[in-house]
């Protein structure tokens, strides 16, 4: 009986070692991952609410170019630290149709969907820049 509990250890150290060698990869390339997506933030919950508006809203003008923006529920965090709890995509985005149509269907579904926002507030100062859009 001795001996054959002397046997089962080292497979049984062995087993161990093999499993936290996977944590260790999965840390490493999660930590890998981090930095090759800096800059950006994923959110992951239902969208609350849809708002369109023109770029320049105070004053009315058919030249004038529409933004859509995105508000999720858990909320966002202020927009680089100061503006809005939101995601915003302006009309001149190559995926602009497809986020909206994608963002209302999401909205009347209550689905719950990861949105990937940047860390910047180009389109509009007090928003976050739209990233992508992941229907789960």
């Amino acid at each position: 009986m001795f001996y054959a509990g002397v046997l089962f250890l080292p497979v049984l150290h062995v087993e161990l070692l093999e499993y936290l060698l996977r944590i260790l990869i999965s840390l490493l390339l999660l930590q890998i991952s981090s930095y090759s997506f800096a800059g950006n933030t994923n959110h992951v919950g239902v969208i609350k609410e849809v708002i369109f508006f023109a770029k320049n809203w105070g004053a009315y003008s058919n030249n004038d170019g529409a933004v859509a923006a995105i508000y999720m529920e858990p909320a966002l965090p202020r927009a680089c630290g100061t503006g809005d709890y939101r995601v915003v995509i302006d009309v001149d985005h190559p995926l602009y149709q497809s986020v909206v149509s994608a963002a209302l269907a999401a909205k009347v579904s209550q689905m719950p969907v990861r949105l990937n926002y940047l860390s910047t507030c180009s389109v509009r100062g007090n928003s976050w820049d739209f990233g992508y859009l992941h229907l789960k």
